[in-house]
């Protein structure tokens, strides 16, 4: 059975339980305590890994991990393209439809952030279907609006033929387009990247942040995108998760639906030795 997790992983044998259970009570909200599970495993590497994955079991789990915008909001998926347990931004295109977690990811010595997600075209005709991953600030977003700036970003992206906003020969294709804040407050984009082969198909989408600043982002482990541009020093710690963008069913309108499986923030509490 898919499950919410949120696991504390010692990588040596001499961290006790107390410091795994003081860290969640300082760091974590009360919907996250009761609804995740804490667990310690030997590795052979020193220091602590903190792991939080949503695979988006019940509705009710949705509701009480994320803070969803949108109109109509994003909704829970009972099964759909052979998995059980999905979110749907259901958001009509142009709209972005998202969800915001409740709980920071991330200190200052890197993190990962990865969600399998399907991208499938109903309507080529139609306008866009996009999901997509990222990170922002509480500083960032307007929790009445919805309105969101995102640190880091991820979107695997239809542009159908109706999607006029985008340039006529990007049109009727698939593509990455990854972005972030860099440290001179400027925004680095990827442009577009091709992405044809990924549509009608489970994928998983992963960014990863190095301790020294730099992002790197990863389709089933193929490398898209590792500028030599450092992230923003904001970005590196005490970020929340953002899913989701556009996803419609409407053959009249819209261009297909989009998919998340599950999602997972992974990153170390303190240094290696």
């Amino acid at each position: 059975m898919k499950t919410i997790k949120l696991i504390l992983l010692a990588f040596t044998l001499s961290f006790t339980f107390y410091s795994c259970e003081k860290y969640a009570d300082e760091k974590m909200e009360t919907t996250q305590q009761k609804s995740a599970q804490a667990d310690t495993k030997s590795n052979e590497s020193k220091g602590l890994l903190w792991v939080y994955q949503d695979n988006f079991d019940t509705p009710s789990a949705l509701q009480e991990i994320w803070r969803l915008y949108g109109r109509p909001s994003p909704e829970w998926k009972d099964w759909a393209f052979g998995r059980d347990g999905l979110f749907d931004n259901n958001g009509p295109s142009p709209v972005n439809n998202y969800a915001v977690s409740n709980f920071p990811i991330g200190r200052d010595y890197g993190y990962t952030v990865e969600s399998e997600v399907m991208l499938n075209i109903l309507n080529p005709a139609g306008t866009c279907v996009c999901p997509g991953i990222g990170v922002t600030k509480a500083s960032e977003f307007n929790p009445i609006t919805g309105e969101m700036r995102t640190g880091i970003s991820m979107r695997l992206i239809y542009a159908g033929a109706a999607a006029t906003w985008f340039p006529a020969k990007m049109r009727n294709h698939t593509w990455f387009i990854m972005d972030f804040i860099s440290d001179n407050g400027t925004v680095a984009s990827s442009g577009y990247i091709p992405a044809d082969i990924y549509s009608n198909n489970w994928c998983i989408l992963r960014f990863e942040v190095s301790p020294a600043g730099f992002v790197k982002f990863f389709c089933d482990e193929t490398l898209l995108w590792a500028p030599l541009i450092r992230l923003h020093p904001m970005m590196f710690k005490n970020n929340l998760l953002v899913l989701g963008y556009t996803s419609d069913g409407d053959l009249q309108t819209r261009s297909g639906v989009a998919y998340h499986d599950w999602i997972k923030a992974t990153f170390p509490l303190s240094p290696k030795d």
